[in-house]
């Protein structure tokens, strides 16, 4: 979580590491996120903090709430029912344009982190498994060669968080959720794009009705 100069501009990277903490759960949602404790954490300016933090609102990932400050965003269970419907489709596209155009370095990439995901499910290790789960899918993005696509579904997991975050906490769900990932990597190995693709939208479905089970009746999806 720190901001290395002159790999990339300063804002660009700040808003990444801060995305990429919302979606591996670093922050609470719901959360306050104060930016002297970001400026510290990050190693940045207040103003690098201010327009990254801006940015994120603008992607529906950060609200901020007039007199209190920006806080991690908690979307509708409506809202959140649509996301992973179109994130379904869009994730089975990655799945299958990594089939069939990702080198065989980038598969052996995907397949180490598909090892973490099954290791951490069954340790219940949930901070493994969520930085693991979001690797798999940045190389996921990586090997299907498509960025526009990669950073919408970046944007898209991210705003699921929360309701991944529950999820994963019981051993059932997170054993459930390791072994899908395991045949779509087993097609993805063979060479079964349209497989792949199918694998991927029934992942992502599941993944939905997993985190509507244990949702509050009041944020069910």
């Amino acid at each position: 979580m720190r901001v290395v100069p002159a790999v990339a501009p300063v804002r660009e990277q700040t808003v990444e590491l801060l995305r990429r903490a919302i979606v591996e759960c670093r922050f609470e949602p719901g959360g306050r996120l104060v930016e002297r404790a970001l400026c510290e954490m990050l190693g940045v300016s207040r103003s690098s903090v201010r327009e990254a933090l801006r940015q994120l609102e603008a992607e529906g990932l950060v609200t901020i709430i007039p007199n209190a400050g920006p806080v991690v965003a908690k979307p509708p269970p409506e809202q959140v029912a649509q996301i992973y419907e179109y994130r379904a489709v869009l994730e089975g596209l990655a799945a299958r344009w990594f089939t069939e155009r990702a080198p065989k370095s980038v598969v052996r990439r995907l397949a180490r982190t598909v090892e973490r995901i099954e290791a951490a499910s069954r340790t219940l290790d949930l901070p493994v498994l969520y930085a693991a789960k979001a690797q798999f899918y940045e190389v996921l993005a990586v090997g299907c060669f498509n960025e526009p696509l990669g950073a919408e579904l970046a944007r898209l997991r991210a705003k699921v968080s929360l309701l991944r975050d529950q999820s994963l906490s019981r051993s059932e769900a997170a054993s459930a959720s390791a072994a899908e990932v395991v045949q779509i990597m087993q097609a993805i190995a063979r060479g079964a794009a349209a497989t792949a693709e199918a694998l991927a939208v029934e992942h992502v479905l599941a993944s939905a009705a997993r985190a509507a089970e244990t949702a509050e009746p009041s944020a069910a999806a």
